[in-house]
């Protein structure tokens, strides 16, 4: 809308489709997300040089559209200023509330009705009776064969025994991870408690400091293996279920334009949001490596979790921040474009883009 101010109709045009390469606030939080999981150790100067990266776009793309589109001469541009006056307090505090009841608009109707339509197509269609059978055996025969070892069978006879094994064992993990202190004779009387000291001792929790018999470590290597592979199992199916939905699909149709990046599917869908409002990337992500949890405080925050995927790496983290800078402004900045110029510079700048 400021650009209102600049006579020459073909340099208001410029700025209109130069603008949306900057730096705005819906981006910061998808580069607050990325920058926290792959450049916790440079975070300033990550910043920093985003800043100069957008001046520089927006600066090349505005030269550019001048030499091309836009041809025409430069006119000189002069702006009355108004004298500077101290703020007052009443005004910042109207000029706050304006502002905050904006956003409070923006993140209550596009933000939250795009986030909920998004969540609908990334749930819907469910997965059909044979694919969850599918996983729902390979649980199975994987609980079956790690009964059936000798190592855990003088441990865990029967799947309810392995049940309230589980259980024991997150109730020490939740304890040993908020600090709480138990008392071991609470828990030395469990039959299993042996076996949950090799386990810690094999992952390295200070939480047990006795011995460790040895002939317990083989049968705790395989309880972790079982974990480890339980969980891979899980991960594939709510990788399965996205890929059904009318999200994954449309994702999954993408990733032939943006394979070359290293975008997958979810990253892809995330980006489609994006068009709606920035904002939504990073509420699209949490939900796509969210899906499946069964306890979203283990899965952890969504820098951690991205920094823990092995598809993930600082390299992939920089291009995703890169695109979202430049990619197709939202649709909020689309319609202001448009009742600025028209319908024809609104589609030129997401085409251009």
């Amino acid at each position: 809308m400021a650009a209102r101010t600049l006579r020459d109709p073909k340099e208001r045009i410029a700025t209109l489709l130069v603008v949306p390469f900057m730096n705005c606030g819906a981006k910061l939080p998808v580069y607050a997300v990325l920058i926290g999981a792959f450049f916790s150790g440079h975070k300033a100067q990550m910043m920093f040089y985003l800043t100069l990266l957008s001046w520089g776009f927006a600066l090349f793309a505005a030269k550019f559209i001048r030499a091309t589109v836009l041809k025409g001469p430069k006119t000189p541009f002069v702006m009355e200023l108004p004298p500077y006056r101290m703020p007052t307090l009443r005004g910042l505090l109207i000029h706050t509330w304006e502002r905050t009841w904006q956003y409070i608009k923006k993140a209550g109707t596009v933000i939250l009705g795009f986030s909920i339509i998004l969540w609908v197509m990334m749930t819907f269609p469910e997965p059909s009776e044979n694919q969850t059978n599918f996983y729902e055996n390979q649980r199975k025969r994987l609980t079956q064969s790690f009964l059936a070892s000798p190592d855990v069978m003088q441990w865990v006879k029967s799947e309810k025994e392995l049940a309230d094994f589980n259980g024991l064992y997150d109730l020490m993990l939740q304890a040993t991870k908020e600090n709480k202190d138990i008392s071991h004779a609470d828990f030395d009387k469990q039959s299993f408690f042996p076996l949950i000291k090799a386990i810690f001792f094999l992952q390295n929790i200070k939480f047990i400091k006795q011995e460790i018999d040895r002939a317990n470590l083989t049968a705790a290597t395989r309880y972790i293996s079982y974990k480890n592979d339980m969980s891979g199992i899980d991960i594939q199916e709510q990788q399965s279920a996205l890929k059904g939905t009318f999200a994954g699909w449309i994702g999954q149709r993408l990733e032939t334009i943006t394979k070359p990046l290293g975008f997958d599917y979810r990253t892809n869908i995330a980006l489609v949001g994006g068009f709606a409002a920035k904002e939504i990337v990073v509420s699209t992500l949490g939900t796509a490596y969210s899906l499946g949890d069964v306890d979203l405080d283990e899965a952890g925050s969504l820098s951690q979790r991205l920094k823990n995927n092995p598809d993930w790496n600082p390299l992939l983290a920089f291009t995703l921040i890169i695109f979202t800078m430049l990619y197709v402004p939202c649709m909020v900045t689309v319609i202001m474009i448009r009742r600025e110029s028209s319908w024809k510079w609104a589609g030129f700048s997401i085409g251009f883009n």
